[in-house]
């Protein structure tokens, strides 16, 4: 087999295993008997011979037929043989066979041009289409079953809850789907060195591009630091000076355009309003005003 690659392959030899009979001996073998009896279960071709002491064995090594391989001779997959190009025309291509060297490149350069499948727009998935995926529910079974949450004999007759459980997971609907997974990816942007340079990009972007493991990589990095951060703040109770600092700012959740990621910083979103997402105690504020301008410490206030 002639070393080639995509971008310079020209030159082929192949082995045609259509037409390449295997080499293996045909053997038949007689007990112990007469001269007779040998040679008439071997069709009188026994070629060792044989008498009352002996063995008689026929052995034929199988013929092959005589091979109808690719040949030596190059040929030009491409019009002008670069691969920008179409492929170059084969004339007569119902009579070439698996032989010919020409069929051969005319087949691997209209494999290599075929469009390949188109990756599926994340804002289109529906979690409802997802649980039905069979490779998602065995997945998905297997994390259950390997937490401890089902036994695999409880899984076989738990099929229905399972794809709901999943469908959950993911959103219920495209909507959720988008505000839990897609609108995160887009707003969060980190710098990555590339060949050229330090840049600074949206993670839902390098997601497209071959960096998507660097992407996931700092997804989970970050998941983890922020986890870091709930257990460090659980085991002290900050005073109210120091809850009202953490407090997000006008300016920090305008900055947020989709509900997700709004209220996970902390603010609240709503549609009808601009900008639509705001610091959620803005919301007490008016509240405060509307009954009097009390202290909003001693009044419950009701949240949509």
């Amino acid at each position: 087999l002639t070393t080639f690659t995509l971008t310079t392959a020209t030159k082929l030899k192949l082995l045609n295993l259509a037409t390449t009979t295997a080499r293996l001996p045909e053997v038949r073998a007689h007990s112990r008997g007469s001269q007779s009896n040998i040679d008439g279960a071997t069709a009188d071709k026994c070629t060792d011979g044989g008498d009352d002491s002996t063995n008689g064995l026929k052995l034929i090594l199988g013929t092959a037929p005589t091979e109808e391989a690719l040949t030596a001779v190059s040929v030009d997959m491409y019009t002008s043989g670069q691969t920008t190009n179409e492929c170059k025309p084969l004339d007569d291509e119902a009579t070439k066979g698996p032989s010919s060297n020409e069929k051969t490149a005319f087949l691997i350069c209209k494999w290599l041009k075929a469009p390949r499948a188109q990756p599926q727009n994340m804002k289109e998935i529906d979690p409802a289409t997802l649980k039905e995926s069979d490779n998602l529910v065995k997945l998905y079974t297997a994390y259950l079953t390997g937490s401890g949450r089902y036994t695999a004999a409880t899984a076989k007759s738990k099929k229905t809850e399972i794809k709901d459980a999943l469908k959950s997971l993911l959103g219920g609907n495209k909507s959720s789907f988008k505000n839990k997974y897609i609108s995160p990816l887009k707003e969060k942007n980190f710098k990555y060195a590339d060949a050229a340079a330090e840049t600074a990009t949206s993670l839902f972007d390098v997601g497209k591009q071959d960096e998507v493991a660097q992407a996931l990589i700092y997804v989970e990095g970050e998941e983890a630091a922020e986890q870091d951060k709930k257990v460090a703040s659980s085991t002290s109770c900050p005073s109210n000076t120091e809850s009202s600092k953490k407090r997000p700012s006008k300016e920090d959740c305008k900055e947020h355009k989709e509900q997700g990621p709004c209220e996970k910083a902390g603010c609240k979103f709503d549609d009808s309003k601009t900008p639509r997402c705001f610091p959620d105690h803005e919301t007490k504020e008016e509240a405060n005003k509307e009954i009097g301008g009390k202290d909003e410490e001693n009044y419950f206030y009701l949240r949509r």
